[in-house]
């Protein structure tokens, strides 16, 4: 899998890969491609893009890749001195995914109004931070209502799809609800 990670105004594309073995993508990344050579990309295509206008308090949630483009919305986020309530949720499979700690951290210390921010990890070894679990089942226990957030989602599009569901039995309604799963497609 892999994600744009970059702000609106970066001068350079910067995307977080997590390599899978028997990825075509992942293949190719890993044994292919070189510093220097031309890529031909296409994007970004998505609907979660930062609506800036809005008072509402912000949720944002990842999964694994997901993290990459989170932080480029938070940087943003914080850049604008937006005054909205800030939720964030990272969540990974499994430890041996996380990564980028640092550069969340350093992503929500401006926000002007960070109410919290949550590593969720299915399983492995924790830090004492971290919260045990499935990404869903943390927001279930978190939040009653959801209907007055603007939410975004970042991550894989089962993740995505079974978060979604949960968002909207919760109250989030349709056009509060800024999803980018990442589609797989073929090489």
């Amino acid at each position: 899998m892999y994600s744009a990670a970059s702000m609106p105004t970066d001068d350079t594309l910067r995307f977080d890969i997590q390599l899978h073995y028997h990825g075509q993508a992942s293949r190719y990344i890993r044994d292919t491609l070189k510093v220097g050579n031309n890529l031909k990309l296409r994007g970004p295509l998505g609907a979660a893009f930062l609506r800036r206008n809005c008072p509402a308090p912000i949720l944002c949630i990842s999964n694994n890749t997901g993290l990459g483009p989170l932080i480029a919305l938070l940087r943003t986020i914080s850049e604008a001195r937006m005054p909205n309530p800030i939720y964030i949720y990272a969540g990974f499979s499994s430890a041996e995914y996380i990564y980028g700690r640092q550069e969340l951290q350093q992503a929500t210390k401006d926000l002007v109004n960070l109410r919290y921010s949550h590593t969720v990890v299915g399983g492995g070894a924790l830090n004492r931070t971290d919260r045990l679990g499935l990404l869903t089942d943390v927001l279930t226990a978190d939040f009653q209502d959801l209907s007055a957030y603007r939410v975004y989602a970042f991550g894989s599009p089962h993740a995505i799809e079974v978060s979604c569901r949960l968002l909207r039995l919760k109250g989030v309604a349709p056009n509060r609800l800024h999803a980018e799963p990442f589609v797989y497609s073929a090489f």
